[in-house]
């Protein structure tokens, strides 16, 4: 029962930390009063002077606790809030996204079989039991590796794709694959193409297949998975087999050598025109490509991989980077907010005290609630401004001001003032550069210790002023 009750008391605490904080105010308030009317206060004063000091350190560290407390629990609350609105990566919509735009492309090289056809005779009985000869044809398959040369021109340019609140990477394709294929049987063969298609790809546009310069699209057999076509190839006969079309996907293009052969005379040349080279990343299971220059005025990239009598089954492509989410450097804020309003209570609570300011609960309090209300505001206004500096900078600025009127205005210590600054200004940018933001974090951590360590060696240096008690005279 026990148990319960306190889940309950956490999970509303969770839901409105404030509005605790309030409570136990009210409640210590109350209490005060008790004493108050029982005249203890004055009694305490005369006989128990130990009583009032002892109620406060236990009461105001207390206090101090449920500040750091209210903030923690508020300042999660407002990131989580936050991500669920802007930027929320799902795998629901990123499969509908798939469904409606299209998969990662994975295009698989031109499968060419070379095969004759042959009577055979052979025994057979018919209805009656006779045993009479009959003849069938038998297909002959001619293994060979018949593609010499290949030639293939992709361009990728990015279409960034949003469902609900997010973006996923999505790109049009265009393609034009030129393949030479020779007969190196000593006989007559049909030649059986196979061109697969991408599967459970949403469209293929303009697709074309010409074998030397002759459209074939009326022998083309067409399914899910590839396009097919036969046709009659002479002893070392060799044809262009030219194929283009237009696509679009997700996430990543995949060109794959799917048959162990030998790859001759291979030449593919993806072509990027907004992905920059630092930007490129490969698939799982890609060969690197053999050269990588900038392209469009080194907005692009052209990355080009040459093969030549090489044995390999892996694929050649890129992966889209990720595309930059609404609110993203305002979720990186959020993120690390908490970590900079507790080292910001922490720091002014000793500092002022070091300083000989002494200790307020409604001011350290007010403080807390700035700084949360200026990452709620800056949450909000994410919607209002589509860019992230215009509200850090309203945000940061009006939290700076308020928090300067509380500590006294123009009265105010300078260093107080400074770690105001410090905490509600240039800590949040610290989380913006995601890749080494855990370690700028880490080192703004090491600074405050150390100036924390800096400050008490300061605080033990000051000798205390000797009591003087009067003695009563008896």
């Amino acid at each position: 029962m026990m148990s319960g009750m306190l889940a309950r008391v956490h999970a509303w605490v969770g839901q409105a930390p404030w509005v605790m904080l309030l409570v136990v105010i009210s409640a210590l308030a109350v209490f005060w009063w008790v004493l108050r009317t029982h005249d203890v206060p004055g009694w305490a004063a005369q006989r128990a002077r130990w009583l009032n000091i002892t109620v406060q350190a236990v009461v105001l560290p207390l206090l101090v606790f449920l500040i750091l407390w209210g903030m923690r629990i508020t300042l999660a609350r407002t990131e989580y809030d936050f991500r669920r609105q802007h930027g929320r990566v799902s795998q629901a919509n990123l499969e509908s996204v798939e469904k409606i735009w299209g998969r990662p492309h994975v295009q698989r090289d031109l499968v060419v079989n070379h095969y004759y056809m042959r009577p055979v005779t052979e025994e057979v009985k018919d209805e009656l039991g006779r045993i009479i000869m009959r003849t069938r044809m038998e297909r002959v398959d001619v293994p060979q590796n018949s593609v010499t040369r290949t030639r293939g021109d992709v361009t990728l340019t990015r279409s960034e794709r949003q469902k609900g609140t997010a973006k996923y990477p999505g790109f049009f394709l265009q393609c034009h694959f030129l393949y030479t294929v020779k007969n190196f049987a000593n006989r007559q063969t049909e030649a059986e193409f196979t061109f697969p298609l991408s599967p459970e790809q949403s469209k293929f546009d303009h697709f074309t297949v010409l074998v030397n310069g002759q459209d074939q699209s009326a022998h083309l057999n067409l399914d899910a998975y590839s396009a097919s076509w036969t046709l009659p190839m002479s002893p070392g006969q060799v044809d262009s087999v030219d194929i283009s079309y237009d696509s679009q996907g997700l996430q990543r293009f995949y060109y794959q050598v799917a048959d162990v052969r030998e790859i001759r005379d291979f030449v593919l040349a993806l072509n990027l025109p907004d992905i920059p080279p630092k930007s490129i990343n490969y698939p799982e299971g890609c060969i690197p490509p053999t050269t990588i220059a900038p392209a469009n005025q080194g907005r692009g990239s052209l990355l080009t991989w040459k093969l030549d009598r090489a044995l390999t089954t892996r694929g050649m492509g890129v992966a889209l980077p990720n595309p930059a989410q609404p609110g993203e450097l305002v979720a990186r804020v959020l993120r690390s907010a908490w970590r900079g309003g507790m080292l910001l209570v922490v720091t002014l609570v000793l500092t002022a005290i070091v300083l000989g300011l002494g200790f307020s609960v409604l001011r350290t309090a007010l403080i807390a609630g700035i700084y949360v209300g200026e990452f709620m505001a800056l949450a909000a206004l994410t919607d209002v401004f589509p860019a992230f500096w215009l509200p850090w900078a309203l945000t940061a600025l009006v939290a700076i001001i308020l928090s300067a009127l509380v500590l006294g205005g123009r009265k105010a210590s300078g260093l107080l003032l400074a770690l105001v600054v410090i905490f509600m200004a240039l800590y949040p940018l610290l989380a913006l550069p995601e890749d080494i933001s855990p370690s700028l974090l880490l080192g703004m951590d090491v600074l405050i210790i150390i100036y924390l360590a800096v400050l008490g060696a300061l605080a033990l240096r000051k000798q205390p002023e000797p009591m003087v008690e009067e003695v009563e005279a008896t």
